[in-house]
């Protein structure tokens, strides 16, 4: 039972399904800020505090959480209350620096769902791009694998913010998909209920970084 695309029980962080997003866009004339980036593990596998702060010398990065000077624009916490911390960020940024921990397969947390939801285009650092064109509503992330270069994925952040139809395109998948929970323990007890062949799984082989993860010098461009 693990977010692998190959476990036996799926438990992924969200998922997509066909429908229509509820919740209208935050007006895009009304965003002031380029990027948001809630995190509370300061120090990484994936290095991603280095990346932020390589593009925070190109582009506006305001830090919330444990390891920034600003807390969530709402009553509730990020953690307590994400979706209203969400919410709130979008009304003045434009992204969402969805930067994971550790760059391993299929590795896609909730930020990256909670972004999607609340109306900001994410930028994503985590699993290469196919493993988020597998799961992710068409055209709807940034992946920084995409750039040869953080001032490149800065200078395409900044014209996004400057042209509001090529900007909103990274919407249009609100009219055709929406963003759902996965009832993972649902399928849990479907799954416990039939006959299984007994068998032995290595931890190392599921959540072991060596089998299913990257360097950050390997995953990223200069």
């Amino acid at each position: 039972m693990t977010y692998h695309r190959d476990a036996d029980v799926l438990t992924p962080f969200g998922i997509t399904v066909a429908g229509r997003q509820e919740g209208e866009l935050p007006e895009f004339s009304k965003r002031s800020r380029a990027a948001a980036w809630v995190v509370s593990h300061c120090t990484t596998h994936s290095k991603r505090e280095r990346y932020v702060k390589r593009l925070g010398r190109h582009i506006s990065v305001d830090t919330y959480g444990k390891c920034g000077t600003l807390k969530c624009p709402s009553d509730q916490s990020a953690g307590r209350n994400p979706a209203a911390c969400y919410r709130a960020l979008a009304a003045s940024h434009f992204f969402y620096l969805s930067f994971e921990n550790s760059l391993c397969e299929d590795y896609i947390t909730e930020k990256f769902w909670h972004a999607l939801r609340a109306g900001m285009v994410p930028v994503v650092r985590g699993p290469p791009p196919e493993a988020y064109r597998r799961v992710a509503p068409p055209h709807s992330f940034i992946h920084v694998q995409n750039f040869d270069s953080v001032d490149q994925l800065a200078a395409y952040l900044t014209s996004l913010t400057e042209n509001r139809t090529a900007y909103e395109s990274y919407f249009a998948w609100r009219s055709s998909h929406r963003i759902s929970r996965y009832e993972e323990f649902c399928e849990l007890c479907a799954y416990v209920s039939r006959e299984q062949p007994a068998k032995s799984v290595k931890v190392s082989e599921v959540w072991g970084t060596d089998e299913h993860c990257v360097r950050p010098d390997t995953a990223d461009r200069k």
